[in-house]
């Protein structure tokens, strides 16, 4: 491989669980069909993170309000939860939508960040979520929280033990939720090997299926990978037949 590569959180998570389904998406360009209430929610967040951008550029709550009612209760009750965000005198500076690039080889990383608020001794990072919270250990080992705290401790002038990453979820009819996750040196160690590790796979998956047209391997755990139906649902869309690949393999 001599081109660069631009990866993200998603390629990462993607190799990890399923290298076949990244062979698909990212080798092939395989389109799954789109699903309604997957883009509608996607719509949802992306005006829902829009309004939070423009609140911190200094716009009034009612500027930003809309027609939806339900969309206005979120909106307002998490910018009630993060009041100190807005208000504190300590911090030095926040940013919104704040774009970070990360290189390794030949590989180019870019993290957006919801918010960086930057404090003298401090970096805590903030991402807003409009789902229900998921389990702590998901969030901790999830590739975004991994990679964007990797590459902030990389590219800012903070020690990893000084930096953090707070989720906030909004999912009515619950009140805003916030989990926080601290960073430290040892942590920084361990994503740094673990990148390298997934990095190195995907130089010699990607090398095999290109010169020898050998596909991505599935992994130990495959077995009980989430996305190992995802393209018999896929053909199920598609067709009635009975003999509807149920795997990966099969198809």
């Amino acid at each position: 491989m001599t081109s660069y590569w631009h990866l993200s959180q998603t390629h990462l998570k993607t190799l990890e669980t399923c290298p076949p389904l990244f062979q698909k998406r990212y080798l092939q360009q395989l389109k799954s069909l789109p699903n309604l209430k997957s883009e509608e929610g996607k719509q949802w967040g992306n005006l829902f993170h829009l309004k939070m951008q423009q609140y911190n550029a200094g716009l009034s709550l009612d500027k930003i309000l809309t027609d939806n009612e339900e969309f206005n209760q979120s909106l307002k009750a998490l910018i009630s939860a993060t009041q100190d965000i807005w208000t504190s005198s300590d911090i030095i500076t926040k940013q919104a939508e704040y774009k970070l690039n990360y290189s390794i080889e030949q590989f180019i990383f870019t993290a957006v960040y919801d918010l960086i608020v930057l404090y003298p001794k401090k970096a805590i990072i903030f991402d807003w979520k409009t789902y229900e919270k998921p389990e702590d250990q998901k969030l901790i080992n999830d590739w975004q929280t991994k990679l964007y705290l990797y590459i902030l401790a990389e590219k800012l002038n903070y020690k990893p033990h000084q930096i953090e990453f707070t989720y906030w979820f909004v999912k009515l009819p619950h009140e805003p939720q916030s989990f926080t996750i601290k960073y430290n040196k040892p942590k920084h160690d361990r994503t740094k090997q673990e990148l390298n590790y997934l990095l190195n796979k995907l130089k010699n998956f990607t090398d095999e299926y290109i010169e020898n047209n050998v596909d991505f391997p599935h992994h130990n755990q495959c077995d009980t990978c989430e996305n190992r139906h995802l393209f018999s649902e896929e053909f199920a869309k598609l067709n009635t037949d009975k003999n509807i690949p149920t795997s990966l393999d099969e198809i």
